[in-house]
């Protein structure tokens, strides 16, 4: 989402570059650019995924009063780099942005707390959440840090946006922006949507793109061990190789061995009739 200058006070937008400020601050000292110095297949996704996320932000939706919505697409980079490599990603997205004209220099550094630094937060501490329960199913991954992560940050950046606006008090809120805001689900859910199914696609078939995805966790198949019990505390019911014996055992059995003489009853018949 990109606002525009006009609508908040001079003391917000500073407040925003100081926050700005602070962001980078973190990333230098972080300096997450170093992982891409001798990885070059790293740098080539880290440069595509730049460009992909900035012609993602350029499809966008004037809504003709000085706010433009676009998808954001940062859940999916948020996930495949960690946030380090993501706020350099959104950042250059942004400049981007700038340059082609749909962006102000004075509403640069809101625009990115918007679009990028918040989204990036939310989707992390949301990824850090899940994985808390440490839990052996992918789709708890894809569905949860994938879906529902974009899906909670977007409403967050939902209620940021018509929280600052409010705030600034320059933005009449009218019948038409009330419509506007009515449509916001038609952007939401796709764009949770697409980045789930983005984060699905790229953790099934290049788990090792996506870092915050460790597919040995996930697709390592159990020790031979595992899932063997204790015979002492095994019962038998669900002792299969007991049953199997106890079945060999009946079918040995001839079935038809109660309607049979003896086997020495012509022994006993011969004697008898020696005696008569």
């Amino acid at each position: 989402m990109s606002l525009g200058s006009q609508f908040f006070p001079l003391g917000l937008l500073w407040f925003a570059n100081f926050l700005f400020a602070i962001g980078i601050m973190i990333v230098w000292k972080e300096k997450p650019w170093r992982v891409l110095v001798d990885n070059s297949s790293l740098q080539h996704r880290f440069l595509a995924a730049c460009v992909v996320l900035l012609c993602v932000w350029c499809i966008n939706i004037d809504l003709r009063l000085g706010v433009a919505i676009h998808f954001l697409g940062i859940t999916t980079i948020t996930l495949m780099f960690g946030w380090g490599l993501a706020l350099l990603a959104a950042f250059f997205a942004q400049l981007g942005f700038l340059f082609s004209g749909l962006d102000n220099l004075d509403s640069l550094a809101l625009n990115f707390l918007l679009s990028g630094a918040l989204p990036i937060w939310v989707t992390w501490k949301w990824y850090r959440f899940v994985e808390s329960f440490h839990s052996n199913n992918p789709f708890i991954f894809i569905m949860g840090a994938g879906f529902a992560g974009c899906l909670l940050g977007c409403l967050v950046i939902s209620a940021v946006t018509v929280g600052l606006l409010l705030l600034g008090g320059r933005f009449e809120f009218g019948r038409e922006v009330w419509e506007y805001v009515a449509f916001l689900p038609l952007f939401i859910i796709p764009e949770a949507v697409i980045n789930g199914m983005f984060i699905s696609g790229f953790s099934i078939l290049h788990p090792n793109w996506v870092v915050t995805f460790d597919d040995e966790r996930f697709f390592k198949a159990p020790p031979p061990n595992a899932m063997i019990l204790d015979e002492e505390e095994l019962p038998e019911s669900m002792d299969i190789d007991k049953q199997e014996s106890q079945t060999n055992q009946i079918d040995d059995i001839d079935p038809d061995a109660a309607y049979r003489p003896p086997e020495n009853w012509k022994n006993k018949s011969d004697k008898n009739h020696e005696d008569k």
